[in-house]
């Protein structure tokens, strides 16, 4: 096959096959995101060859080489890499291009979903830095462990009291902030020191709140 000088492209056969993805694109595409690495798959029918050659015209004319591995392969897969090389593999086997490229598409999906993760890591990240976890306590209720097994309560800095339960605080202090139809965030503080902001469900009959249901929702360490 005729060789191309040093740069993007290893023959002249490969460069107009990429060419006719920069035209009306690949068949089909996949890629590691943005600059990564991309693949484009080029089914080769009559019309292909036709436009391959087309641009062999109006460049360097094919070989005898090329003209063999152009009438017979069926497709060709074209791999972009983050360097801008193209590496190219064609294929005379219908069937074997297919499973080629169903395995691309299965690992750049598979790239593709450690990406979102990572993002969406890097998202609860940044929603922890906006969290101002100072200022929200002390605006809010806190439950902390006291000693003798039993837990303090305050609410906006003020002291509600002891109280032997865990249960028993958070429904008072759930109580004292719906008395003044306030609805602060909750936090509990264990004897660690470590901190988790709960999100809870009341149930209230006629102002009095009796029952109070709650889950972890962040945790500070």
């Amino acid at each position: 096959m005729a060789r191309r000088g040093p740069g993007k492209f290893s023959t002249n056969l490969d460069a107009y096959a990429y060419e006719l993805t920069t035209d009306g694109g690949a068949d089909e595409e996949a890629s590691y995101g943005e600059g990564n690495g991309w693949y484009g798959l080029v089914w080769i029918d009559a019309d292909a060859r036709r436009a391959i050659r087309e641009i062999a015209a109006g460049d360097v004319a094919l070989d005898d080489e090329d003209d063999l591995v152009l009438d017979g392969s069926g497709a060709v897969i074209l791999f972009e890499r983050s360097d801008g090389i193209v590496e190219s593999h064609w294929y005379d086997d219908d069937r074997k291009a297919q499973s080629e490229w169903e395995a691309i598409e299965a690992d750049t999906a598979e790239e593709e979903e450690e990406d979102e993760d990572e993002d969406d890591e890097e998202e609860e990240e940044e929603e922890d830095d906006d969290f101002d976890l100072d200022g929200e306590m002390k605006e809010g209720l806190v439950i902390g462990d006291a000693r003798g097994g039993k837990y303090s309560v305050s609410l906006e800095g003020k002291s509600l009291g002891t109280f032997s339960d865990f249960d028993e605080a958070l429904l008072a202090g759930i109580q004292k902030a719906n008395d003044a139809n306030f609805f602060p965030n909750v936090f509990h503080v264990n004897d660690h020191g470590n901190v988790d902001l709960l999100s809870v469900k009341t149930e209230v009959k006629r102002g009095k709140v009796v029952k109070v249901d709650y889950e972890i929702e962040r945790s500070w360490v």
